[in-house]
């Protein structure tokens, strides 16, 4: 078995594989490999005792310099869209985001 990209939400792993089966052209490999990344990052530092709300930003930046992947908002969009249903914290960054553009 692979190692996981990142903590999955319950039940979610199916979700995920079956991304990753169906995306094999370029950019859907691309913004899967971002999206399991900025999710490590993000777990990385929310160990450390950040919030999602505290990091989300700086993560994506810092993951799309790390890996030379520069996201269009849509894209990003598309990652969060993603994590929200498969990573264990992925409501949190969702609300998140959607509560940063209200404002």
């Amino acid at each position: 078995m692979a190692t996981r990209p990142f903590t999955f939400a319950k039940d979610a792993e199916a979700f995920w594989n079956s991304l990753v089966e169906s995306n094999q052209d370029p950019l859907g490999k691309s913004l899967l490999s971002f999206t399991a990344q900025w999710a490590r990052t993000m777990e990385e530092a929310l160990k450390k005792g950040a919030t999602i709300e505290q990091i989300w930003i700086d993560t994506s930046i810092q993951v799309q310099d790390e890996t030379r992947n520069i996201l269009s908002g849509a894209a990003e969009n598309q990652a969060i869209k993603i994590l929200a249903q498969a990573w264990v914290h992925g409501n949190e960054l969702q609300r998140v985001d959607a509560a940063f553009w209200r404002q």
